[in-house]
């Protein structure tokens, strides 16, 4: 989990690198506090709103969970589930390679120096939980 406090146009930022156990990259989740709230997979989507209405609480708590098996991401705010995306080359319109970066294990993670709104995280001991 990634907890944050930053308010919807403060334009802070969630940045988290995924990375396998030979430190390949694995994926990217970045979260933007725009109006609205936008996500983007890195080598997957581009900007995309939520599909369901992030919860307005300035203090969030946010669970992502990558299930490597069904390539498929989960992203939830405050326990309501915002995301839940089978990734597929229909979803993954921004790079064709996204396959090799999203087919990979993760197995460590790495907060981007770009970061802005992440005050703390836990890592779950739920498989694929961050």
């Amino acid at each position: 989990t990634v907890t944050t406090d930053s308010t919807v146009e403060s334009y802070e930022r969630v940045w988290v690198r995924l990375y396998d156990n030979d430190g390949n990259q694995a994926g990217t989740v970045y979260i933007d506090f725009s109006t609205p709230i936008m996500y983007i997979l890195g080598a997957c989507t581009p900007y995309n709103k939520f599909p369901v209405t992030v919860p307005a609480a300035t203090h969030k708590t946010w669970s992502i969970a990558y299930y490597t098996t069904e390539q498929r991401v989960a992203i939830y705010c405050n326990g309501v589930q915002v995301a839940n995306l089978l990734l597929s080359d229909s979803v993954c319109t921004g790079d064709s390679y996204w396959g090799t970066y999203w087919e990979k294990e993760t197995t460590q993670i790495q907060f981007s120096s770009y970061d802005t709104a992440s005050d703390k995280y836990c890592i779950s001991s739920n498989a694929g939980a961050i």
